[in-house]
């Protein structure tokens, strides 16, 4: 099972290598990454990651990309340096979030929702032809459907967060530790917060919202999109956690929000203040936007609520293994030979009886 796990998150590695190039642009027949990446397949990705300026936008954390568009190359140059300011896995990468929503106040605002992460996703589960389409559909049925994926959970939106951020760094070979980001540990954190407070607006407003993307596997209807802008802050602490826990009550927010693409209003459990930034709140990003603890391995299809200590973390293969083949039937004996009827013995012919003379 894990072998073929997998080789499912190979193919998909492999897929992404040059096709989620095209993904950090949110129109990529207008927009061009500056400076230019090598397309080739055979080449490597050192012009990627934090050397590449547009790549290195999405890396870095939602709420200091106003620190980073002031200078681009200075940031770029300290955080390859060791000197700057270090991302981490809970301190969430602006490619995570719509940063036309994304309010430092409230860091689930425009969480999970950037462009770049949409069409990651359709790419690996609706197929690449929906990507910048989302009812676009492909000759054959995309790989959500053929494993049963009825709608997008977050343990394979979290699955498409890990392989692009891959995708866009300067590691050549697979790895989940990418300088000071460990991809397993904002796995199972996001995955962790998202499936503890499942039952606040804010993540159904979200689930909500990917099921509108996702027309290929399903089924959700269409709904008004926020228009909302707002500026990051500034702050460095910890990571982005205490936002998610503590919101900010809606008396304390500068302005009110419109509804969310479901519909829901965002006064309803969006945004968190705190001093500490906690796990989901980076985004830099523009656009919308499995892993089960202890044990074999799990897939992002099917969600599960039970956290898993940090001791044992790591990343779970997260495309499921196919459907084994059915087992061949079992073969009915044949019937025994039809018995004919018994041939009667044949008399022995009688000899002719003596004479008396």
């Amino acid at each position: 099972m894990g072998v073929a796990a997998n080789g499912g998150r190979t193919d998909d590695t492999g897929s992404l290598k040059l096709a989620g190039l095209d993904y950090v642009l949110k129109d990529p027949l207008k927009d061009k990454i500056e400076p230019p990446v090598s397309r080739s397949r055979h080449s490597t990705k050192a012009d990627r990651g934090w050397n590449n300026q547009t790549i290195a936008r999405l890396c870095c954390p939602a709420r200091s990309v106003t620190e980073f568009d002031a200078d681009p190359q200075v940031y770029m140059d300290l955080v390859r340096s060791g000197s700057g300011k270090k991302p981490s896995a809970r301190k969430f990468p602006s490619l995570l979030y719509d940063m036309n929503l994304f309010d430092p106040d409230d860091k689930r605002s425009g969480f999970l929702r950037g462009h770049t992460l949409v069409q990651t996703w359709r790419h690996i589960f609706t197929g690449p032809a929906s990507a910048f389409n989302k009812t676009r559909r492909a000759t054959k049925p995309p790989k959500g459907r053929i494993h049963g994926l009825q709608e997008p959970n977050i343990r394979n939106i979290m699955y498409a967060a890990v392989q692009i951020y891959f995708t866009l760094s300067n590691e050549e070979s697979w790895t989940t530790v990418i300088g000071t980001v460990d991809l397993a540990d904002m796995y199972y954190t996001v995955v962790d917060m998202v499936e503890r407070k499942s039952e606040e607006q804010w993540v159904k407003d979200l689930l909500e919202f990917w099921k509108d993307e996702a027309p290929g596997l399903l089924l959700g209807g269409s709904s008004k999109r926020r228009k909302t802008t707002s500026t990051p802050s500034m702050s460095d602490s910890e990571d982005d956690l205490a936002d998610f826990d503590n919101p900010p009550s809606s008396e304390s927010r500068p302005h009110t929000r419109s509804p969310t693409r479901s519909g829901a209003d965002e006064n309803n459990g969006n945004g968190s203040g705190g001093t500490d930034d906690g796990p989901g709140g980076n985004g830099n990003s523009e656009g919308s936007g499995d892993g089960d603890g202890p044990g074999p391995p799990i897939s992002p299809m099917t969600p599960s609520r039970s956290p898993v200590p940090d001791d044992q973390r790591s990343l779970p293969p997260l495309t499921p293994p196919p459907p084994s083949p059915p087992s061949p039937p079992t073969p009915t004996p044949p019937p025994p030979p039809k018995r004919g009827k018994r041939a009667k013995p044949t008399a022995a012919p009688r000899l002719p009886s003596k004479r008396k003379k």
